[in-house]
């Protein structure tokens, strides 16, 4: 099985918390039961390039972004003690700055940055020619990943057998965006976001909701997390969002 992974942190590259060292740890996992994975996440100014050995490639990619097309560089490395290969995309409007989300608030830009993250592992993926039978996205960064795929590109030959499987790590953080400005990155119409919508949460947009109604698969960090996220406020307010899903 080819799984395509999508996150924001990665041990030891980038990491602010548990979601880094899951992101490293379960490549590993995979990839020992026989399965190829691809992990991608931005290079952020903070990465040592030097220290773990990744070198730029030739790859340039066109990642299409609400109505025009923006552009990434692609670098190269491994996790550390393997030869799964790790892709970042280097952006110095988005990701050549001191820090991962920024302090306190966090980056005013952040819905830009991780929307162009989520459209831009597709891309990287067909420019690798890395046919993804899942891709896995990661808490509310890469979540615009699970609607992507199901809006942008169920159409599309290269991703038409790819499934979207989404893991929870921390509901305090959903990624609630401007709904003009995350539904034009994101590259869906206007029409689309309302009351009630899978968007649309108490007026804001909210990747998270997005990413947890339109995964084919939701994980979470543990048994006992999805349980409480479900059915007590852990739930953060998205609990009818995941009720709605079933048994995760």
């Amino acid at each position: 099985m080819n799984i395509l992974v999508a996150t924001a942190e990665v041990t030891p590259f980038a990491k602010v918390g548990g979601l880094a060292d899951m992101a490293g740890a379960l490549p590993k996992a995979w990839a020992e039961d026989g399965h190829n994975v691809v992990v991608i996440l931005p290079l952020y100014g903070t990465i040592d390039t030097e220290k773990f050995g990744i070198v730029k490639t030739d790859m340039l990619v066109d990642v299409p972004f609400g109505t025009w097309t923006e552009y990434a560089e692609v670098w190269h490395g491994t996790l550390p003690g393997t030869t799964i290969p790790v892709y970042f995309l280097r952006s110095s409007d988005y990701y050549d700055r001191p820090g991962i989300y920024g302090y306190h608030e966090g980056f005013e830009d952040n819905d830009r940055r991780f929307i162009f993250l989520s459209r831009a592992i597709f891309e990287v993926a067909r420019a690798l020619d890395f046919r993804p039978d899942v891709v896995h996205a990661h808490d509310y960064h890469t979540a615009p990943c699970m609607p992507m795929l199901k809006v942008h590109y169920h159409n599309d030959e290269f991703f038409r057998h790819t499934a979207g499987v989404f893991t929870i790590h921390n509901m305090a953080y959903q990624g609630m965006y401007d709904p003009q400005r995350a539904m034009e990155f994101c590259g869906f119409p206007a029409s689309e976001f309302y009351t009630g919508s899978w968007y649309e949460q108490d007026g804001i947009f909210n990747a998270m909701k997005a990413g947890i109604l339109f995964a084919d698969k939701i994980t979470t960090v543990s048994p006992t997390y999805a349980q409480e996220i479900r059915w007590t406020p852990e739930g953060m307010g998205l609990q009818g969002a995941l009720q709605s899903r079933g048994q995760i």
